[in-house]
């Protein structure tokens, strides 16, 4: 059994995100891929975030049809904010000790992540999936981390058979897409098209419940 996360704050969804996962799933051959709305994301506290419901919905909807990935309710059930060491941990859980747990993120992401909490905790629960951002390559990243996750990086390729658990970092040639959360808000506010940055079932979503519109549903409260 493989097991696949990729969390966010899906403000909404896009297909930036769901090329990500379907890429990584046939890569590492990935049995079922959670996509994972965070109830309350650490680093958008204070900030206006459409309510977890919405953003669930959203999920689901975009998830629907998709061979092997679905969408996952798991941060609902937790108070505070979602720390990916704690989930990590819940889904670690729920796996034998022999079966590989993969968390998807961007370079960015893997960038920040000496910033998170336990980030080495992190990589004894899973291994970790990188999508370049922005033109990033393995070697600049190696510079900014530090030696302990420096060591971890695998070069971009086919995975190594059999995948451990946990505990690498695989650098991936997964393309970029070149899609904003933030643009398709500003986009949904404006009332312009959304065609060919969500599914259209997620558009039809955001004009129905008038999300992202002034007097909408966006709320600070998740």
């Amino acid at each position: 059994m493989r097991l696949g996360i990729l969390g966010g704050t899906f403000d909404p969804i896009h297909r930036g995100h769901l090329a990500c996962a379907v890429a990584a799933r046939d890569l590492f051959r990935i049995d079922r891929l959670l996509l994972l709305p965070a109830a309350l994301p650490p680093h958008k506290l204070g900030e206006r975030v459409t309510p977890f419901r919405h953003r669930l919905a959203m999920v689901a909807l975009a998830a629907s049809g998709i061979d092997r990935i679905e969408a996952s309710a798991d941060e609902a059930l937790r108070g505070g904010p979602s720390f990916t060491v704690e989930t990590l941990s819940r889904f670690r859980a729920t796996l034998d000790p022999a079966d590989p747990l993969l968390f998807l993120l961007g370079s960015d992401s893997l960038a920040d992540l000496p910033s998170w909490r336990d980030p080495m905790g992190i990589l004894r629960l899973a291994n970790l999936v990188v999508a370049p951002r922005h033109g990033a390559s393995p070697d600049q990243m190696a510079a900014v981390l530090p030696a302990d996750l420096r060591a971890r990086l695998l070069p971009a390729g086919v995975p190594v058979e059999p995948l451990p658990p946990a505990g690498n970092v695989y650098w991936t040639a997964i393309p970029e897409q070149p899609v904003s959360g933030t643009e398709i808000r500003r986009r949904a506010r404006e009332g312009a098209s959304l065609q060919g940055l969500v599914p259209d079932a997620v558009a039809a979503y955001i004009s129905e419940q008038r999300l992202y519109t002034e007097g909408g549903t966006t709320s600070a409260n998740c």
